[in-house]
């Protein structure tokens, strides 16, 4: 172990000795800020990330086995219950070491702070906030340079050749228990617009993909001229569910708007020049700042996603690029060529394709009289979605004469009715 990092072990010990007085509550965190975390290698390099990398530098060795927050949430109960789980890259050979930045969230010497696309926070004691899964370090010396190489996993049976796993978690995680998947299972079509790409004509840092649910009709105005679509990605929710409607996902992430334009030097609207600059880009609330030289500004648009495949029906994966040439943002599909000479900066959520329909629901079962029926639900919706199964059990002193069960499919019951209640004892004689 580096000495530095091995002070941060003996830190994290006695933290963890404390904190559990600080956070003794259970209160589980937000379900829209949880995510699934999974463990990436690329050669010796190990790593922890709830944004999809790139697969032509990593592959994925264990994924669902728990879930981080993506912000330190109030809900917690308190913002110090939770902690930044730190990716720290080492100079010397790129090895990543996950722990908890104490001292001002400042990398240990000899390593960078990587900027993530999503942050991770995750908590230093068991049940705190509800956390439950424990995400363990593993440990290899290289030589007797005194440095190590790290591996990771929220399986405590795990084991890597050569390794051996610290005594102590580096914190804990959320389990991906039906508790925290019950996102609904589908979303009211009436929420979702085409999610497009536009390209302008221009080139250079003015050369700008704006990818938007916005009316093709108010894509070029004053400011931005030229601007043809490009494509079409799928579905994304332009508001909230509505507790009107019949399926509601409340999962939802909110996803700003934003752009930079400088006209720069003898530029104008429409028409920037030296110096100036045009990039839209979508990013997930609160997640990023400008940096150097940057001025985005939210236009007012926002929309909504969620995090993870499959949650509420959305199924398409939205990759997101920068081009730091162009200085432009885009947005891919699964298949499409990456981008040239573009950066990867992972997925930015999940949105439903272009043909998402809400799933069939069917009306309650019909009663019996002398019966009453209980339901074992598909999904996690209150409604009666496609696999809804409908039992009749028949009051005391009465027997049932017929059908017992029906299975909901298409938006109708197979069978359509139940069997009747005869009072009494039925009796069957075979010959």
């Amino acid at each position: 172990m580096d000495s530095l990092s091995g002070l941060f072990f003996i830190l994290s010990v006695i933290n963890c000795a404390q904190s559990s007085f600080m956070c003794p509550s259970s209160t589980l965190p937000s379900l829209g800020i949880l995510r699934g975390v999974s463990v990436y290698k690329n050669n010796d390099i190990y790593r922890l990330s709830i944004d999809t990398l790139p697969s032509s530098n990593f592959s994925v060795i264990s994924s669902g086995r728990g879930k981080l927050a993506t912000s330190d949430s109030v809900q917690c109960p308190l913002t110090s219950c939770m902690f930044e789980l730190a990716t720290n890259q080492r100079n010397t050979d790129n090895i990543i070491l996950h722990q908890n930045n104490f001292l001002n969230g400042i990398a240990p010497a000899g390593y960078n702070k990587l900027s993530v696309s999503t942050p991770m926070y995750c908590v230093q004691v068991m049940g705190d906030c509800g956390a439950d899964v424990p995400i363990y370090r593993y440990t290899r010396p290289i030589g007797t340079t005194g440095s190590s190489y790290y591996a990771y996993s929220l399986d405590s049976s795990a084991e890597y050749a050569g390794f051996t796993r610290e005594a102590l978690p580096i914190c804990f995680a959320w389990s991906t228990s039906p508790s925290y998947s019950n996102c609904g299972d589908g979303i009211n079509p009436a929420r979702l617009s085409t999610l497009s790409t536009y390209v302008n004509s221009l080139t250079g840092p003015n050369r700008d993909h704006f990818t938007t649910a916005a009316s093709p009709a108010t894509i070029n105005n004053s400011t931005l001229t030229g601007y043809t679509k490009s494509t079409d990605l799928g579905l994304i929710a332009t508001g909230q569910s509505l507790a009107s409607d019949t399926l509601r996902c409340s999962c939802l992430i909110k996803v700003i708007q934003m752009l930079d334009y400088q006209s720069g030097f003898g530029g104008t609207n429409g028409a920037p020049g030296l110096f100036g600059r045009i990039d839209h880009k979508l990013i997930r609330e609160n997640s990023e700042t400008n940096g150097l030289g940057e001025q985005y500004v939210a236009t007012g648009e926002v929309l909504y996603c969620v995090f993870e495949r499959g949650t509420c029906g959305a199924t398409v994966p939205i990759n997101k690029w920068y081009n730091p040439f162009d200085i432009d943002t885009l947005y891919t599909l699964p298949g499409d060529p990456a981008p040239s000479l573009a950066r990867s900066d992972g997925t930015l959520c999940y949105i439903w394709p272009s043909n998402y329909t809400l799933p069939q629901i069917c009306q309650p079962a019909p009663t019996v009289t002398n019966g009453f029926v209980t339901y074992a639900q598909a999904g996690s919706s209150p409604s009666f979605l496609q696999g809804t199964v409908a039992t009749l059990t028949c009051t005391s002193g009465y027997s049932l004469n017929g059908e017992s069960t029906l299975t909901c499919g298409a938006g109708v019951w197979f069978p359509t009715t139940f069997g009747t209640c005869i009072e009494g004892t039925i009796t069957y004689r075979w010959q």
